[in-house]
């Protein structure tokens, strides 16, 4: 299954083949989908709440957290299996009845499902977050104010801010 994830993102024809013709992708093609739009999602979560936010909506700490959010995340891998079968449905209607191309609604839902595999790629900026966190701690101390107070200035706002910090000292 890694192997066929790597000829997607590669665009290897011989890939994309292989799984059409594979009975048994059509599993792994819906795990692809559940599996990618979860990772998307956390990083999406992530993207949108601030560091110490990440740690109510992920994990339940901190006060006011609604148990709702933590059902989010099944919605989301629910709305992508709906979503990867509608445009499988769409995609071969529209292949075989405007284009005159051969397809079942099957081979289109293993090839598509496949296709999901670079979302997950999105988690990535969580761990790039994640790793930024001791320098994020450490401008906390420097400047003396929070990180989520800081990102919401604009750039220029920063500098000057950063700048009048280091004239007081």
């Amino acid at each position: 299954m890694i192997n066929r994830i790597i000829g997607v993102m590669k665009f290897d024809l011989a890939t994309y083949n292989e799984i059409e013709k594979d009975p048994a992708a059509t599993w792994q093609a819906f795990l692809v989908v559940v599996i990618s739009s979860l990772l998307a999602a956390i990083a999406g979560g992530f993207g949108a709440t601030s560091i110490q936010g990440f740690g109510e909506v992920f994990f339940g700490i901190g006060i006011g957290v609604d148990v709702a959010t933590h059902y989010k995340f099944l919605a989301i891998a629910g709305w992508s299996v709906i979503a990867w079968i509608l445009w499988s449905v769409l995609t071969q209607f529209i292949g075989t009845k405007v284009f005159k191309g051969e397809a079942t609604i099957v081979k289109m839902m293993r090839v598509i499902g496949y296709a999901y595999a670079p979302l997950a790629i999105q988690v990535t900026d969580v761990v790039l977050r994640v790793a930024a966190l001791p320098a994020v701690n450490t401008m906390e101390q420097w400047f003396g104010i929070e990180a989520h107070d800081f990102a919401q200035f604009t750039a220029h706002e920063r500098v000057h801010r950063a700048q009048a910090v280091l004239e007081m000292e």
